[in-house]
């Protein structure tokens, strides 16, 4: 009498996806390459920012309280990955005492890049 085969189950290697770049992540989050790009041209200039409030020996807390913000909105824009909104960009840098020509030049930058 013979017997019926026994068929042994072998569990199957389940491939995982390979994960994207981590700029094609940041170019998808952003609405894609261009995006991405004005992303990074955004968290450029709250650097800048930031650097202009620190070369002329300002706290945030000073900033906030002159600007009659918080700190956390200061903070907030310093460290924003967006283009701030022109009139806090203004409020801010009249905050600071920058002169016309410093301020065009920070828009100048703001809207070429």
């Amino acid at each position: 009498m013979l017997k019926p085969a026994v068929r042994q189950v072998v569990p199957r290697r389940v491939r995982t996806p390979s994960l994207p770049p981590k700029s094609a992540i940041i170019a998808d989050r952003y609405g894609g390459r261009q995006a991405g790009r004005a992303q990074i041209l955004a968290s450029a200039k709250a650097r800048k920012i930031q650097e202009l409030r620190e070369a002329r020996g300002y706290s945030v807390e000073e900033v906030a309280h002159r600007m009659g913000e918080t700190p956390e909105r200061v903070r907030a824009l310093e460290a924003s990955d967006e283009d701030p909104d022109e009139g806090v960009l203004s409020q801010y840098l009249d905050t600071l005492g920058m002169s016309q020509d410093e301020k065009r030049k920070v828009w100048d930058d703001e809207k070429h890049g």
